[in-house]
C-alpha cells in the first residue's frame, strides 16, 4: 500500500472542516479500505460478521436515541433500542426524508445540540 505525502501545510480556518474533526486511524480501523477489507473482514466467518453487524446496529440506535428528534419519531412507531438484540429482530423504523424535516424544522433544530451543527434558515448580510 502506498501512502500519499503532502508537502503543503494545512491551517484550520474559520469554516468547519470535517477532516480535523475525525479520528481517521480509528475510522479506518472500524471501516477498512477495500484492500485491507479484502484481507480481513471479507475472510471472517459468518458468526463474526453477524456479531459486528449487531454491535454496529446497537451503537447507531443508541446514538439515534440520544437525539430527541429521532427518539420521538421512533417512539411514535413503538421502536425502542433495548428491544433490538439482532439485525434479524430489528423492527421497521419509520422512514423520513427532507420534506419531513423541513415541515418540522423547530423540532429538528432543538434536537441538534452542537453549536457547530446548525440548520441555516436564511442568508444574512453584514
Amino acid at each position: 500500500m502506498t501512502l500519499l505525502k503532502t508537502t503543503q501545510s494545512f491551517e484550520r480556518g474559520v469554516l468547519p472542516v470535517s477532516h480535523f474533526g475525525l479520528d481517521w486511524p480509528a475510522f479506518f480501523a472500524k471501516y477498512p479500505l477495500p484492500d485491507v477489507f479484502s484481507e480481513t473482514v471479507y475472510l471472517w466467518d459468518k458468526g463474526r460478521l453477524k456479531d459486528m453487524q449487531n454491535d454496529r446496529l446497537k451503537a447507531i440506535l443508541e446514538l439515534g436515541w440520544s437525539n430527541s428528534y429521532y427518539r420521538e419519531l421512533w417512539s411514535s412507531a413503538g421502536v425502542r433500542p433495548e428491544h433490538v438484540r439482532t439485525v434479524e429482530r430489528y423492527p421497521r423504523a419509520p422512514t423520513f426524508n427532507t420534506d419531513d424535516i423541513k415541515s418540522n424544522q423547530d423540532a429538528f433544530r432543538r434536537s441538534v445540540r452542537s453549536p457547530e451543527c446548525r440548520v441555516p434558515t436564511s442568508a444574512s448580510s453584514r
